[in-house]
């Protein structure tokens, strides 16, 4: 489970910018059960007016159930200026 988001917002030198987004959180669950050490994922995708800008596919370490995760960066590069939606789903 993502329990904290960061975002960060800086300018590219290009008259845009970037957007770096920082997760930490929890496993709490494994299909292959508590004894297997496998990777979290989910799925980030960036929406400006209702359409999909971009989507990234973010990954953990190999982690076991209960062990948590912290500064896992993912970043939009060359954004914008505008007002932007950030959804995080189930991979």
């Amino acid at each position: 489970m993502v329990t904290d988001v960061k975002c960060n917002v800086t300018g590219n030198g290009l008259g845009g910018f970037n957007l770096e987004v920082i997760f930490s959180g929890t496993k709490e669950y494994d299909s292959d059960g508590v004894t297997s050490d496998s990777k979290c994922r989910f799925r980030l995708k960036l929406y400006k007016d209702n359409q999909v800008i971009d989507s990234k596919s973010v990954f953990t370490p190999y982690i076991y159930t209960g062990e948590s995760f912290s500064n896992i960066k993912e970043t939009f590069y060359n954004l914008e200026e505008g007002t932007y939606e950030l959804i995080l789903t189930d991979y």
